[in-house]
């Protein structure tokens, strides 16, 4: 059951959505108050001592989190999204429809092709460009039209048999079609499903005016996309100036042009920030910047680009919660941002306001940053992570410590892909199939338990 809850905080209004399974508050989906991504605990910390939480016994701490601008305002969610029934296309309030009825959808999924993470999710996208998705789906995540039902085991997303690329992002997940239009599914407090609604979604759901896009890249709770012609625009949750229109404090129902650099080629967003790497090997990035994640030398939010220093070969760029990453041509990586649990990997817990190299790693072939943690495919087909291991996302058969330097991934040697979630960690293999470690809360390893996992462990797909 979901229950959102209203009240007025600094003048602005606040929606908290609580979310009850097994009637037991487990999760806390903090909006507007505190920007702060999905967990067993959340909390709206103000500058007046203001605390709501709610927790389970195994809560783990969040991320230090500011109180909101008493001088900025957001606009309240919409109250719109009921169906008519004129044909037009458009609810009440002149938003999309919402979808068509869930389908069965394929009983078995081809070899794996791409692996993504969210918070308490996880999805692959297979040979035949069908996406499966397992874990929590407390907003309809997984898309398989039962939302609140965690899955265990990997469920195929409703109506999607075309998909090239797939993201996920805190608590929602999009994948971009073969035709060029994108679509998005879970939650929609900030409007990242793109639907020009607030109106959650539990099967996919098409991004509005977005018929021709190339690339996307999915973050805590906003969303960015490169179109054909190169431009980039971006939905959701703009508080920070994420989006990267000059705007802050806001959010964005459906795409807005970012004032991104013309030779845009691959995008990484994360919860307060967005990073796009360019044709010239540099990286710019906009939006918050408390820790240093932007790479500009400063902690200044940038709602408009800013260049990130002293890179010029970067080839990948995977933007974390509050850190940053990219992987040079030469196979080394660098990281800059927040680092209290060591997730730059460069041996130390000192923040970095601008990138530095990631200790003894030298072959790096793809990169995943996510909340507290960094992990990278190594040429050799290992798994190097390092960071937060509290729930042994790091897959080093440890868990509640930390690593400030690379570990291997215990008995991952032939990974095709990897993606750094919350508390766990997952990687496609070259057979074909998948596998997770770390955090099991919601089924999120797909191995059909809740047990965590502290090595890799098989996903049990169709």
């Amino acid at each position: 059951m979901n229950l959102k809850v209203k009240f007025n905080l600094w003048g602005a209004t606040v929606l908290l959505n609580l979310t009850f399974i097994f009637d037991n508050v487990v999760a806390v989906a903090l909006q507007r108050a505190s920007r702060v991504p999905l967990g067993h605990f959340a909390a709206v910390v103000s500058g007046g001592g203001l605390l709501v939480a709610c927790a389970t016994a195994s809560s783990p701490s969040l991320p230090d989190t500011p109180a909101p601008d008493a001088g900025t305002a957001l606009p309240s969610p919409a109250e719109d999204g009921a169906d008519d029934a004129s044909g037009d296309g458009l609810d009440a309030g002149g938003a999309a429809d919402a979808p068509a009825e869930p389908d069965s959808g394929p009983a078995t999924a081809a070899a794996v092709v791409t692996i993504v993470t969210g918070l308490y999710h996880s999805c692959v996208l297979d040979a035949a460009s069908a996406v499966f998705c397992w874990g929590g789906n407390q907003f309809g995540q997984l898309g398989d039209g039962k939302p609140t039902v965690a899955q265990p085991t990997p469920v195929h997303v409703s109506g999607l048999s075309d998909a090239v690329v797939i993201g996920a992002g805190n608590i929602f997940t999009c994948a971009l079609r073969k035709t060029g239009a994108v679509v998005c599914w879970g939650d929609n407090f900030f409007g990242q499903i793109g639907d020009g609604t607030n109106v959650d979604r539990d099967v996919p759901t098409p991004v509005s005016g977005l018929v021709d896009a190339t690339k996307i890249a999915i973050g805590g709770g906003h969303a960015c996309a490169i179109r054909a012609g190169g431009a980039v625009e971006c939905w959701g949750d703009d508080y920070y100036g994420q989006l990267g229109d000059g705007a802050t404090g806001v959010e964005r129902r459906t795409p807005v042009v970012a004032a991104a650099p013309a030779d845009v080629v691959e995008l990484a967003v994360g919860v307060r920030h967005t990073c796009a790497l360019r044709a010239t090997g540099e990286v710019a990035c906009w939006g918050g910047n408390s820790s240093g994640q932007l790479g500009d030398g400063t902690v200044v939010d940038r709602p408009s680009p800013t260049q990130v220093v002293g890179i010029t070969d970067a080839v990948e760029v995977s933007a974390g919660y509050l850190h940053t990453c990219a992987r040079r041509a030469t196979g080394a990586v660098m990281c800059w941002g927040r680092n209290n649990a060591g997730q730059l990997g460069d041996d130390s817990t000192t923040e970095r306001r601008s990138p530095v190299a990631v200790s003894g790693l030298v072959d790096a072939v793809a990169i995943s940053a996510r909340d507290s943690h960094t992990c990278a495919l190594r040429a050799t087909g290992e798994v190097a992570c390092w960071g937060d291991n509290s729930y042994g996302q790091l897959g080093d058969g440890n868990s509640g410590t930390t690593s400030k330097v690379p570990l291997t991934a215990s008995g991952v040697t032939d990974a095709t892909g990897v993606a750094a979630g919350n508390g766990h960690t997952c990687a496609s293999s070259a057979n074909g199939q998948a596998r997770c470690w770390g955090e099991n809360s919601f089924g999120q390893i797909g191995d059909g338990s809740t047990v965590t996992r502290t090595t890799a462990t098989s996903v049990a797909l169709p």
